[in-house]
């Protein structure tokens, strides 16, 4: 028996016919998918629910439409045209596969609709390619033509000669499905020449192997060989293992009905060890089946009869009824050159009864297409009444339209002395609105005058800060310099440059990142130690948690506090000098904790007073008004931590000063 394989370059029958991958594997990537779905938003969302969506087909068809349906609301919520159309043919694919026509057609045509309305003519001639699938599965040749042929109009229009060489193809399998082999092989003889044309080998293939089989069925072996030779050769070039043993087959068939026996077995061993390589099974039980054939021919009935039992172990694993009508057939055939014709006669009632369930199969999968008609059939005639009631309610609101306007023109004079008396309150209404517009313009400008001020306070601090910061840096220089400490006083004014070009360079802008600031920071305190003749240690600390080149803090704001833990805290001490520095991060704030080891301020505030004619520093109080003008809405005090550390004893141990910069 001979029979028929077309590979459609359609995307929707690749995936009705694809094989599922080995199980395992495929719950591991629809996994993934899934956790992607569910972690993602937006569009990357429908993209991982289509990809686990067309998985599900292999396992799982019902699954597979909820979550194309699920893809759909999502792509709608987005207003995401390209993905829901996406979602809208991938979900008519699924219910193709799970036979439910009616319910595919439905979705391709939605999708044709929505490709109409945009004008997009690639989109309707797809659309109009997977409804002619769908009527050609259900036995409606005739509409599955003329979905073909508006199609093929399409891409005419668009010039797309890879669109006309697929509907030129696909119009070829019809006629081929229906008998009609002179127009079949016309089409597939078209299709050829525009393929040939292209660039795809593969796809080119597919149409030669489809003319080979309407050759070799129109009784014309000797030219369907030549189609076949060429078929397979591109096949072996692109790796397609799988169809290259289909197309071994089909040459060994083409040589048997030559009586080329010895060329066909060699075709057909090529075939079974293909098979045999890639665990194969139907393609193997039919190169048994035809070794078996060409075994009879040459009067080995045992040998066939060998042959034939690995063919109907195989068939039988398949649950194929074809093939098992097929093997017992030849089995009596081989049993009876043989001799043996009790089981002849065993091997003829199973083909009779495989041949019964074939008839049983093949009238309810007519029955099964007749329904898929007849349930097309009503969902058009439902389509057609729904559109007819919007006619007819158009027809209805047309002439309520027509009463309105009727009504309109009765009131127009009415309305003319309403006007009159309504224009004097439309007036007053537009001077309102132009009241309430300057207002707000007013208030607009407030607001903007307001951030304006807040912007220049903080300038104006920072301003204060930056000449505090340069004037005590010059009066250590003159230490130096009245010391006669001339080395000293050199390498501090080569410092105090490097560090007054920083402070210049960021007087620009009101902040700068932390990295920054700690730079600025490490030269300051580089020119107090060298200044007070390595008289204290320091250290800055930064936590790991926190980036220094994404954070930002106001220039110079913690400088000032080192500085009074320099002059106040550790100078007047005896003995080791410590100065601790640590950034973090804490609930929206940079936090800098400064801790030095010094004589405490209860000591420093008495020294101060002993001081005569000293003027008090405004460096901390700058600095608390700047932190206050960062943030209004808090007290200073929750922004400025200043503590008294203490020895067990009771001693004086130091002060600890934290400071809360808010992040901007």
């Amino acid at each position: 028996m001979k029979t028929m394989a077309y590979f459609p370059v359609l995307v929707l029958l690749l995936a009705w016919l694809a094989a599922p991958p080995p199980l395992a594997a495929q719950d591991l990537v629809f996994d993934s998918l899934e956790q992607l779905a569910a972690a993602s938003k937006d569009t990357a969302r429908i993209d991982a629910l289509l990809k686990g969506a067309s998985r599900l087909r292999r396992t799982d068809l019902n699954k597979s439409v909820e979550v194309f349906e699920t893809a759909i609301v999502e792509a709608e919520k987005l207003s995401d045209l390209k993905r829901r159309l996406r979602a809208i043919n991938g979900l008519g694919i699924t219910f193709g596969m799970k036979e439910d026509y009616a319910l595919a057609i439905q979705q391709f045509q939605s999708g044709l609709k929505i490709h109409t309305e945009t004008g997009n003519l690639t989109g309707m001639a797809d659309s109009y390619n997977n409804i002619g699938i769908v009527y050609r599965y259900t036995g409606d040749y005739a509409r599955s033509l003329e979905a073909y042929n508006r199609a093929l109009a399409l891409n005419d229009s668009l010039n797309d000669q890879s669109g006309r060489a697929a509907c030129f193809h696909n119009i070829g399998v019809v006629y081929d499905m229906m008998g009609d082999e002179t127009p079949a092989l016309d089409f597939f003889k078209k299709a050829l020449e525009l393929k040939k044309a292209g660039n795809d080998e593969l796809d080119y293939s597919l149409t030669l192997h489809s003319i080979a089989l309407v050759l070799e069925k129109q009784g014309k072996p000797e030219e369907a060989l030549p189609l076949l030779f060429e078929h397979l050769a591109i096949l072996k070039k692109h790796g397609e293992q799988v169809r290259e043993v289909a197309a071994l087959n089909t040459i060994g068939q083409v040589y048997f009905s030559l009586n080329s026996f010895e060329a066909a077995e060699t075709y057909l061993l090529q075939a079974r060890d293909k098979a045999v390589e890639l665990e194969l099974r139907e393609p193997l039980a039919y190169a048994f089946y035809n070794l078996a054939k060409i075994r009879l021919k040459k009067n080995q009935p045992q040998a066939a009869v060998h042959l034939l039992e690995q063919q109907l172990e195989l068939a039988a694993r398949l649950n194929s009824f074809v093939l098992q009508k097929q093997g017992h057939d030849l089995m009596a055939e081989a049993h009876a050159a043989a001799g043996d014709h009790r089981r002849a006669f065993g091997h003829l009632l199973s083909a009779n009864a495989f041949r019964d369930s074939l008839f049983n199969e093949e009238k309810n999968r007519s029955l099964r297409q007749w329904q898929a008609r007849l349930d097309v059939y009503e969902k058009d005639r439902l389509l057609g009444e729904q559109q007819k009631e919007l006619g007819w309610m158009a027809e209805r609101l047309q002439a309520g339209r027509k009463f309105h306007i009727a009504l309109a023109l009765a009131l127009l004079l009415a309305l003319a002395a309403a006007v009159l008396f309504f224009q004097k309150n439309k007036l007053r209404q537009r001077a309102n609105r132009e009241l309430e517009e300057k207002n707000r313009r007013i208030e607009t400008q407030r607001t903007e005058i307001a951030a304006m001020n807040h912007d220049l306070e903080k300038r104006m601090l920072r301003a204060q800060m930056n000449p505090h910061f340069i004037f005590n840096s010059l009066g250590s220089i003159q230490h130096f310099i009245t010391t006669n400490d001339r080395a000293n006083a050199l390498r501090y004014l080569s410092r105090f440059s490097s560090l007054l070009r920083q402070v210049l360079e960021d007087s620009v802008a009101s902040h700068v990142v932390l990295e920054e600031e700690i730079q600025l920071l490490n030269t300051y305190l580089e020119l107090e130690a060298l200044r007070f003749n390595g008289g204290f240690s320091y250290r800055i600390h930064l936590d790991p948690q926190l980036d220094p080149y994404n954070t930002e803090i106001p220039v110079l704001l913690v400088q000032p506090f080192l500085e009074n833990a320099i002059l106040h805290g550790l100078l007047p001490k005896n003995g080791e000098r410590t100065l601790d520095i640590f950034f973090s991060g804490e609930n929206g704030h940079t936090v800098c904790r400064i801790t030095d080891n010094g004589i405490g301020r209860q000591a420093a505030a008495a020294l101060k007073v002993r001081k005569a004619g000293s003027r008090p520093s405004r460096g901390i109080e700058v600095a608390k008004k700047r932190l206050q003008a960062l943030d209004k809405t808090r007290p200073v005090d929750s922004l400025l931590y200043i503590t008294d550390l203490f020895h067990p004893d009771g001693t004086p141990a130091g002060t600890e000063v934290i400071v809360k910069i808010p992040n901007t």
